[in-house]
């Protein structure tokens, strides 16, 4: 077989074992990978996930809807993946050495899911969010951000985020501009507490705040939000003190209907 003859597995098996562009097509190889890499040029959804990539090959010639690059070593997405702008809906870097966030993936316009949890990154203030306005979850989890941009609330479509495990000290006021967010987890930070502004959110079901140093809890988003589940174990401030606030009594009312919703079901 000639090299033109390739299939596009083979081409990516090739690259991916370090052999040149003269070396015959890999035969060795794992089988579960070839299957991947040929379903992948029928359906546009391709997992090269724990294959201790240091780079992502660029001989791609399809129109991918979901990459998953979890688990490898990369430490810099290459700006040619701006390829798949019109294509790709759903990105997964998680668990690579990333120190910040490629700018390319501003490009990927069309992107609903975007999970970076497990690297490096120690900012995401330069990052245009903004950029991303059908995405609906991103996930930043286990890296080592100690802010968060206000530009995230200008992702109307976003209704999950989660910063868990970061050493996050304060939450952006503007994040209740995301119209549609529905779950926020914040679990494991440095918050002492929630920006009343918040009382502005208007499709927030969950609040994860358990592991922070929350002193106090604005009664206002127990009142105004439709949150149904503000969970804050683990800080000064007990799940009880919450029984006190201005607001409880219409949110534990929500809880209750909630339940009742679950079992009706």
């Amino acid at each position: 077989m000639t090299r033109t003859e390739e299939t596009f597995a083979e081409r990516i098996l090739r690259r991916i074992n370090g052999a040149t562009v003269n070396t015959p097509p890999v035969r060795n190889v794992n089988a579960t990978l070839e299957n991947q890499l040929e379903r992948a040029e029928k359906t546009g959804i391709l997992s090269l996930a724990n294959g201790k990539l240091k780079e992502i090959p660029d001989i791609f010639t399809v129109d991918l809807r979901s990459l998953d690059l979890n688990k490898n070593l990369l430490k810099f997405i290459p700006d040619d993946m701006a390829r798949f702008a019109d294509s790709l809906r759903h990105l997964t870097i998680a668990d690579n050495r990333l120190a910040e966030v490629p700018l390319v993936i501003a490009q990927l316009t069309r992107l609903e899911t975007l999970d970076l949890s497990g690297n490096r990154l120690t900012s995401v203030t330069s990052f245009p969010f903004e950029d991303l306005a059908r995405l609906r979850v991103l996930r930043l989890q286990r890296n080592k951000i100690r802010t968060l941009p206000a530009r995230i609330g200008a992702c109307e479509q976003l209704r999950e985020l989660d910063v868990s495990d970061n050493e996050i000290e304060s939450l952006p006021p503007d994040l209740a501009n995301a119209a549609a967010l529905e779950e926020l987890r914040c679990v494991g930070n440095q918050l002492t507490e929630v920006p009343t502004a918040w009382r502005r959110m208007r499709a927030v079901k969950v609040m994860r705040l358990d592991k922070n140093r929350l002193t106090k809890f604005p009664g206002e988003l127990l009142r105004e939000t439709p949150v149904v589940v503000v969970s804050i174990s683990d800080n000064p401030m007990q799940e009880e003190d919450l029984h006190a606030l201005e607001g409880y009594e219409e949110y534990s009312e929500r809880r209750k209907d909630r339940c009742d919703q679950f079992l009706r079901s």
